[in-house]
């Protein structure tokens, strides 16, 4: 069966029905749906019992130009992570894998550098923005882009 976790499927709240429709007929049913605060943009929605976090039905929700944020929790095999999925302002898909060991430096690293700062700073630089996250702005937009452009090369 392998190892088996809780995951949490955050997408845009104009996004959730095509979303619930997607996973439904991909055998999934939610095991809860939760609102961010009053008049948020976003809705959270829990599985559970998903084998090493991985949702299967996710690149359809790409397909679909829907931009998505997927965290598991942490299991016997890895580490907690999220899967940030979003559209580029040119209609590309970007996708990105982060887990804890992403967010630390080796402080053998750190000590290493100590002697010259701003090499320090530019390898603490270079760390953060392999961590930056595309935001939520322009994801309608960017994901009509991404639709047209499935269209244009079909």
């Amino acid at each position: 069966m392998g190892d088996r976790t809780y995951v949490t499927l955050t997408v845009r709240l104009v996004d959730r029905d095509k979303t619930m429709k997607i996973a439904t007929k991909d055998g999934w049913t939610p095991a809860e749906h939760d609102m961010f605060p009053e008049n948020s943009m976003f809705i959270d929605i829990g599985f559970e019992d998903v084998n090493y976090g991985e949702l299967p039905f996710l690149y359809k929700l790409e397909e679909a130009g829907i931009p998505y944020d997927s965290s598991w929790a942490k299991g016997d095999n890895y580490d907690e992570g999220t899967y940030y999925s979003r559209y580029t302002d040119d209609g590309q898909l970007l996708s990105v894998e982060l887990n804890e060991e992403d967010y630390s430096i080796p402080i053998r690293t750190l000590v290493d550098l100590l002697p010259d700062y701003n090499e320090l700073a530019d390898y603490i630089r270079k760390q953060r923005d392999g961590i930056a996250i595309m935001s939520w702005i322009n994801q309608e937009r960017n994901s009509k882009l991404f639709l047209v452009n499935q269209l244009i090369t079909e």
